[in-house]
């Protein structure tokens, strides 16, 4: 089967920003989702047998365009299990988030777009999508977080001000290196700051 296709095929089923990535996907990187079977470049895994459970940890698929990190488990009775997630290369995430700027939530660690996946079904039969809920959750978490950040920064202009920005002097012959510079500090508000973030993420739930 091809996972990619499987994957972004379940991803149009989330209406809020996955049927926006799901197009997208299909439009930057439509090599993947060609064929009957995913082409990877490489890979790695560690496994072991538990309990009569097989458990592959760390799996690792490396294809040109992404990447799919995953742990599952197989079961005795052949019950496949496991989650993970796909990671698209920096550069295909850059064409992506081209199409739509709140496709954003979705990004990752080092600004790579990520989908989280679940893995399902049997030895004979295995199944592989979207966590839908894992993804609502993570955008839903990454909103909130720029939500507060935005909401501390006006509440603190509207206390104090709109920060002012550094002053820089020029650099004569002879002057110390922290000389050179001058910048206007103000403890009481980096202090306030802090504390209008804490309460905010209080208030968000965070």
């Amino acid at each position: 089967m091809n996972l990619v296709e499987r994957i972004v095929g379940g991803l149009a089923d989330e209406p809020v920003v996955g049927a926006l990535a799901a197009s997208s996907i299909r439009d930057v990187a439509p090599a993947s989702l060609e064929g009957n079977r995913t082409r990877f470049d490489g890979g790695n895994i560690d496994a072991e047998i538990v309990d009569g459970v097989l458990e592959a940890r760390e799996i690792e698929l490396l294809a040109e365009d992404f990447t799919i990190l995953a742990d599952a488990r197989l079961a005795i009775d052949g019950d496949v299990s496991g989650d993970g997630k796909i990671r698209f290369s920096r550069g295909v995430s850059r064409k992506i988030l081209s199409k739509g700027k709140e496709l954003a939530l979705l990004f990752g660690e080092g600004d790579m777009l990520e989908v989280p996946i679940r893995l399902s079904g049997t030895a004979s039969s295995p199944r592989v999508g979207p966590d839908l809920s894992a993804l609502a959750a993570n955008a839903r978490r990454k909103a909130t977080g720029e939500l507060e950040d935005k909401a501390a920064r006006k509440i603190s202009d509207a206390l104090f001000g709109k920060k002012k920005k550094k002053k820089k002097k020029k650099k004569k012959k002879g002057m110390a290196a922290d000389e050179a510079e001058e910048v206007e500090t103000d403890p009481d508000r980096a202090e306030a700051e802090k504390l209008i973030e804490e309460g905010l993420g209080r208030f968000l739930g965070r």
